[in-house]
């Protein structure tokens, strides 16, 4: 049982570890070339997810639901546009944790649009614009994400217009 749920809560690690067994099975002349690219690929990615990680911890520390819910509420401006791309592209957990933290917003007054431009803006993850840059390139990264905030409020006030609030 205690494996079961293991290999449930960690299935990538699985997934590596039983390809690791076929490529020790089949080509055992490749496993030290296979670990050494492996360990190599870690290491070089080491240097960029430390800030990472300290980035996460910062905003995760300092983002605070009620402040959120206060700065959301009322007339939409392009103030509240730009505070809810900031709130979208700087979450850094999952989206179902944001989910409730949205719902919160929404019954305290928020407008749908920067709830929609918070969700439109997630895709943007600036702790990790540097991982994005060393693996997709500066050009790509910055056409990516200039595109996304610039269609955020357009998704966000379509949203505003054809959504019905209870």
């Amino acid at each position: 049982m205690k494996f079961k749920q293991f290999a449930r809560d960690n299935w990538p690690i699985v997934l590596v570890l039983i390809a690791l067994l076929v490529v020790i099975s089949r080509r055992f002349d490749k496993v030290g070339e296979t670990l050494s690219i492996g360990f190599k690929a870690m290491w070089d990615i080491t240097a960029i997810l430390l800030p990472i990680f300290l980035f996460i911890g910062f905003f995760s520390a300092w983002m605070d639901e009620k402040r959120l819910v206060r700065m959301f509420g009322g007339k939409v401006t392009i103030r509240e546009f730009f505070y809810a791309s900031v709130v979208g592209t700087s979450w850094v957990g999952p989206l179902a944790s944001l989910m409730p933290l949205l719902k919160t917003m929404l019954d305290k007054g928020a407008s749908t649009a920067v709830v929609a431009t918070i969700l439109a803006t997630f895709a943007i993850k600036v702790p990790f614009i540097p991982l994005e840059i060393k693996l997709l390139g500066w050009q790509f990264t910055a056409l990516h994400n200039g595109l996304m905030l610039a269609a955020a409020p357009l998704v966000g006030l379509i949203m505003q217009r054809v959504s019905v609030r209870k």
